[in-house]
């Protein structure tokens, strides 16, 4: 309930200012509502924020995300302007895929594997990261490291250690 009261004490404060309003990672705040443990809790802070919307609100308003879709849809339909700032297409992650793999040695251990990457890389396009490419191939690098009968052609593998960074980071 804490969330709640400070985000209603910021906006009445500032409601009816002419200001900017900045909020980072609102993806954290305004997370759909339903979707986590604390339900209620989310709920309510949406509520509140989208309340705040709709009243007469002077102040401009800044939302910025790295996960868009986990925003709640009725914060959403109350944005004026959504501009996507996703500067990494599939041939660029590609090369830094390329890259990150040389640097850690598990290029030439995982070639035939490649086109798993590549193709999980142009399907995620749209929400991975260099940070995310660097982190699955230290992930591999790892991995193999512990694999001391590796098989080329392990595609369960490559697509595990996929899937399960993905599945923790959401």
């Amino acid at each position: 309930g804490e969330s709640i009261k400070k985000l209603e004490n910021f906006m009445s404060e500032y409601r009816y200012v002419k200001c900017t309003i900045f909020f980072d990672e609102a993806d954290s705040l305004f997370r759909k509502r339903g979707t986590q443990n604390d339900v209620f809790e989310t709920d309510r802070i949406v509520s509140t924020m989208l309340k705040e919307l709709d009243d007469d609100f002077k102040p401009i308003v800044f939302f910025a995300s790295n996960l868009y879709s986990e925003i709640d849809k009725a914060i959403i339909r109350r944005i004026d302007e959504i501009i996507s700032f996703n500067v990494y297409d599939y041939e660029t992650l590609k090369q830094i895929w390329k890259d990150y793999s040389k640097t850690y040695k598990i290029d030439k251990k995982i070639s035939s594997n490649a086109n798993i990457i590549n193709q999980f890389i142009q399907e995620k396009n749209n929400i991975i990261t260099p940070s995310d490419l660097r982190i699955i191939a230290k992930k591999i690098a790892i991995l193999l490291l512990d694999q001391n009968n590796y098989q080329e052609k392990n595609d369960n593998f490559i697509n595990q250690i996929l899937n399960d960074y993905f599945d923790y980071r959401n």
